[in-house]
């Protein structure tokens, strides 16, 4: 018995002195498939009801020929490349007295799973899963949207071994809500002042509100509760670290049309002011309220089926850093492409590619019908400075609407 606390303990020393410092990654409510395949640039851009979390100005965009857009399933997986191992791995450690039937203790069940947690030293095992049901459409002026969102993320990390640190970190963020937005486009209006007048290019405002009621758990475990815990980890995880709440938070854009016709195509500036309010407390997984500014060209021509549309996005996004975890500026850039490869009536095929956080990105998606198949893959900085610590994730999307 004791030999097997020693070999236990000297393990867990060994990750303590291997694992690295707590996540740094910007929580978000909801990553579009398209968007995050292009770097996450759609500040000035947008063109769908997921406009509202970069940009409710993007709304406009929303094409007037499409009429009513409704997506009645529209849910998205998103894992890191080794979150999935280290869930089996860490549930055959925790089974190790059951399959062994020698009369095992906790003693190596904590042993085996102080292992895995030590193979797994300093690196992030992340999963989340969204869904967002919507309905929209452009107008003449007016683009109105309103949807219902739901999501969970979760992060698994070792972290310190000894100390209040605990051995493995675990932040989660959850929660399901409803979003209604709207925009409008001013048409060339005109400045008066006195007896001069200036003509504006056209210009759009956007405004959206979310009502979110969310889930948070920041813990750090030690092998021991993991162990102690194996039966009811969720329920031992939700009395202990669990905190929840209601935000209701209020988003405001504006995309003004720089060029109007730069090589058939607009450039295209855009800022907007995101979740103001914030959502969740200090004592939760927070998404602050950010201040945002975006590049963008849209070029799309009328009457072709191959490459019939292009955009091109470049954002820095929390121009006053309301995400504490850091202060880096390459962590806020986002930069892509978008291009449409084939457009038809009953198909579309479209392909992405983008710098995100320094980190490249790419992505594909695919129309046929009612049914839209999207994937994006991108690497999330989870450390405190862009090249510091990679997190690449995987991304697939499924969509069913019209």
């Amino acid at each position: 018995m004791m030999k097997k606390t020693v070999i236990s303990l000297a393990t867990a020393a060994a990750l303590a002195t291997a694992a690295q410092a707590a996540t740094y990654e910007y929580p978000q409510l909801y990553k579009d498939p398209k968007v995050m395949g292009m770097g996450g640039a759609n500040v000035a851009l947008g063109g769908g009801f997921s406009s509202v979390f970069s940009n409710p100005a993007g709304l406009s965009k929303i094409p007037v020929e499409y009429g009513w857009e409704i997506e009645i399933i529209n849910t998205t997986l998103s894992i890191n490349e080794n979150i999935m191992d280290f869930i089996s791995d860490l549930d055959d450690a925790t089974d190790v007295a059951d399959t062994n039937h020698d009369g095992s203790t906790d003693d190596e069940e904590n042993e085996a799973v102080n292992n895995v947690l030590s193979e797994y030293a300093g690196e992030n095992n992340h999963l989340d899963w969204s869904y967002l049901l919507s309905l929209s459409k452009k107008f003449e002026k007016v683009g109105f949207g309103i949807g219902a969102l739901g999501f969970t993320s979760l992060d698994m990390r070792t972290h310190q071994g000894f100390g209040a640190d605990g051995l493995l970190e675990m932040n989660s963020l959850s929660g399901a809500g409803v979003i209604i937005g709207a925009s409008y486009d001013y048409r060339s209006p005109v400045l008066k002042f006195g007896s001069k007048s200036i003509e504006l290019n056209d210009f759009a405002v956007g405004v959206s509100a979310k009502m979110i009621q969310y889930t948070s758990v920041e813990a750090s475990i030690t092998a021991a509760d993991v162990v102690a815990n194996s039966d009811d980890l969720a329920d031992y995880l939700e009395e202990e670290y669990k905190e929840e709440g209601t935000s209701t938070v209020l988003d405001l854009g504006l995309q003004y049309n720089l060029v109007p016709n730069l090589w058939g195509g607009k450039l295209i500036g855009g800022t907007s002011f995101l979740n103001i309010g914030g959502v969740g407390t200090d004592d939760a997984v927070e998404v602050p309220m950010t201040w945002n500014v975006g590049l963008g060209y849209l070029k799309r021509i009328e009457g072709k089926a191959f490459f019939n549309q292009f955009r091109v996005g470049l954002d820095y996004i929390d121009i006053l850093k309301a995400y504490d975890q850091d202060e880096s500026s390459m962590k806020r850039m986002r930069m892509g492409v978008d291009v449409n490869v084939w457009d038809g009536w009953l198909s579309t095929v479209a392909l992405q590619a983008g710098l995100y956080q320094g980190y490249p990105s790419f992505g594909a998606d695919v129309r046929i019908a009612m049914f839209k198949l999207a994937y994006a893959n991108y690497a999330e900085e989870v450390g405190a400075y862009a090249g510091h610590d990679e997190d690449r994730r995987q991304m697939v999307n499924i969509t069913f609407g019209w």
